[in-house]
């Protein structure tokens, strides 16, 4: 797959350059999870993998290429969310946005590591059986990391991602108060959730049968 990803990239790439649209085009390579462990994919030094809320299962990599927009390169650690992908293209195309539901727009951000926008909180999950939240520099987890285990759905975990991002220290005990504000938070997040109205045509590439995850579940062997 990489190979043949390399061969259509690459051709795609020479024709923006044939075509003088590559100095203006802004290319993004990113993921929506961490790898999974049974397909030889390891997230290490993070704990987990893809379906689980543990950091190899939820932070990706990503990098942003546009040799018009970015002309200094770098890393950038300050936090990005999915969902801020939105309002950070609409902006990449000359829209001028905040903000676009509950993504913020990041491009400034992108182009030249100074932020004008930064996000300071997201959630991971919300659900029954295992949700998290992050706030600063500390994570949350409440109940179960992944839907293969049950036996902590009552347990609560705090981390500081900042010094601990293998996530091998639980601080819940010892942050009492930070435990309880982020346990309310998650509370008032409960209450906006609505059940999704749509009535999909086929069950098969249910969460609920792929251990918390759409799946492409006619491709399965």
């Amino acid at each position: 797959m990489l190979t043949a990803m390399d061969f259509a990239i690459g051709r795609l790439v020479d024709y923006l350059k044939a075509a003088n649209l590559y100095e203006n085009t802004v290319i993004v390579f990113t993921s929506d999870n961490g790898g999974t462990s049974d397909f030889g994919a390891s997230n290490a030094p993070l704990r987990g993998e893809k379906d689980t809320i543990w950091e190899g299962g939820t932070k990706t990599t990503t990098f942003v290429h546009s040799p018009m927009h970015i002309s200094e390169g770098g890393t950038r650690e300050m936090m990005f969310h999915v969902v801020d992908w939105h309002a950070t293209i609409l902006s990449i195309t000359g829209l001028e946005i905040n903000s676009y539901g509950d993504g913020i727009n990041q491009w400034e951000y992108i182009k030249t590591g100074r932020p004008k926008f930064r996000r300071f909180q997201f959630v991971y999950n919300i659900d029954s059986h295992g949700s998290a939240i992050r706030d600063g520099d500390y994570k949350l987890i409440v109940g179960n990391v992944d839907r293969k285990v049950s036996k902590d759905k009552n347990r609560t975990r705090l981390f500081r991602i900042s010094t601990d991002p293998t996530e091998s220290k639980d601080i819940a005990r010892s942050n009492p108060k930070l435990v309880r504000r982020l346990l309310a938070k998650l509370d008032q997040l409960k209450k906006f959730l609505h059940k999704n109205v749509r009535k999909p045509l086929s069950l098969a590439g249910s969460p609920e049968k792929l251990n918390g995850s759409y799946s492409s579940y006619w491709c399965d062997i």
